[in-house]
Order: structure tokens, then sequence, then C-alpha cells
């Protein structure tokens, strides 16, 4: 279970190579010491959410983080955007969740 008082930061940041890079930059002991706040959006030329799922992963290790949604539209490829549909009480959501182990999900 992920203890809030442990970290020193959340920065908040987007699935976007310059932000994303920005992290994987962080030296091991700095990364140790955030819990990000990650919205998920399309990766550059890239369909789905596998890329944008691979460079969070890249830039964090195994490492927590906290996995947002946004309700912007522009730019979100149909994979993102059927993540975001309400239906069944965010049923596709949940089940993109865990497998992603280390995201803590919100909304």
């Amino acid at each position: 279970m992920t203890s809030f008082e442990q970290y020193n930061y959340f920065p908040a940041v987007r699935t976007r190579p310059a932000e994303l890079h920005g992290i994987k930059n962080l030296s091991e002991t700095q990364k140790d010491q955030i819990l990000p706040i990650i919205t998920l959006r399309s990766w550059p030329n890239a369909e789905g959410t596998e890329r944008p799922v691979l460079e969070i992963n890249q830039a964090i290790g195994n490492r927590p983080f906290l996995l947002d949604l946004t309700n912007e539209t522009i730019k979100q490829n149909d994979a993102i955007k059927l993540l975001q549909r309400d239906a069944n009480n965010f049923e596709k959501w949940q089940s993109f969740i865990p497998e992603l182990r280390q995201a803590i999900p919100i909304v």
C-alpha cells in the first residue's frame, strides 16, 4: 500500500514526450521521492494505449504513480476515448487499470 507521506512532490504531467523525458532523467533517488500524477493522452503518431504506457514504464520504472484521464478529447485516439466513456461505471477504464500494476487510478 502506498503511503503519501513518503513523497516530497506530486508532479502533474501528461503522456507527452517532453514531460515523460523530464521524469525519466531524474536520478533514481529523486524518482523515489515523487509520486507523479500522469494524465493519459495519445502518444504522437501512435494508436492505442500501448505506447504511452510503455513510455510511462520507462520513465518511472517499478514505482507507483497516479493515472488520470482527461475529458479533453482533442488529439485523443479512439482507444483513450473508449476509456473515458462512463458506460457501466467506466467499465473499460476499470478493466484497463489492472494491466498497470503500479498505477493508482484517478478520474
